[in-house]
């Protein structure tokens, strides 16, 4: 008996606790609507590292780096939400490196991008299919994208080309993007589902 009605008072208070949380929500929906309309600013960041074969300045390391530089310049200035633009990438330049030094391509030019939105990380999904897209026109090794909200600081995700599969041999196969099977990823997988 004790323990039916114990369970009895349970669920009422479960009931009750959750008209309370429902009723809350409305007030405080209702009370700032203003507020919840402006959203959180979400920074997205990061990098992607040309493929480097030690060749600085050969005819095949200008092929790549002629490339991803064009594959940059083609990006659209305007894009649908999320945006991924032209105006949020630069290229490391590296053009007066025997005339005035330090090297700043080291192990591989750097191509840099970065903006803040407005909760982006609600379209990750769609943001990184744009990315991956990018990432299989140009010629890379390496690649890291962090995003930092307001409420789950930093988030970062790496994608990395397995050379163990890559013939480097043939020159065909190092001065064109490579295949999406030759891609590792890691990331917090909880973001992308």
């Amino acid at each position: 008996m004790r323990n039916r009605i114990f369970q009895k008072t349970k669920n009422e208070l479960k009931r009750f606790a959750n008209t309370i949380w429902q009723t809350l929500r409305e007030i405080i929906t209702y009370e700032y609507k203003d507020l919840l309309k402006m959203g959180m600013a979400t920074r997205i960041y990061g990098c992607i590292t040309e493929s480097d074969y030690g060749l600085t300045n050969s005819e095949i390391q200008n092929q790549i780096n002629n490339h991803n530089k064009n594959v940059i310049e083609k990006l659209p200035s305007k894009s649908e939400w999320p945006p991924l633009v032209k105006k949020m990438f630069s290229i490391t330049d590296n053009s007066d490196f025997l005339n005035e030094g330090p090297n700043f391509a080291y192990g591989g030019r750097i191509i840099h991008f970065g903006a803040n939105f407005k909760s982006v990380e609600y379209e990750w999904k769609e943001w990184k299919v744009k990315f991956e897209n990018l990432l299989s026109e140009l010629i890379w090794s390496h690649a890291e994208v962090h995003f930092v909200t307001e409420y789950t600081g930093v988030q970062t995700f790496q994608w990395s080309i397995n050379f163990g599969k890559v013939n480097r041999e043939k020159k065909t196969e190092i001065i064109k993007p490579f295949d999406k099977s030759l891609w590792e990823y890691e990331g917090d997988k909880t973001w992308d589902e």
